[in-house]
């Protein structure tokens, strides 16, 4: 019986990566989309962080 999850080598993940539009996690040969953050998000967290 043959799996039907792709592994990719960190080559073919980097690859693929620079063509697409949204970013990627790479864990041991399976990437996984990655949620992207509002601006909201960004703002908050950016004022957090000049508070640290």
């Amino acid at each position: 019986m043959q799996s039907s999850i792709n592994v990719l080598t960190i080559e073919e993940y980097l690859a693929l990566e620079q063509e697409s539009e949204i970013r990627h996690e790479y864990v041991d040969g399976e990437i996984f989309a990655m949620a992207g953050a509002s601006e909201a998000h960004n703002l908050i967290v950016g004022n957090i962080l000049d508070f640290g």
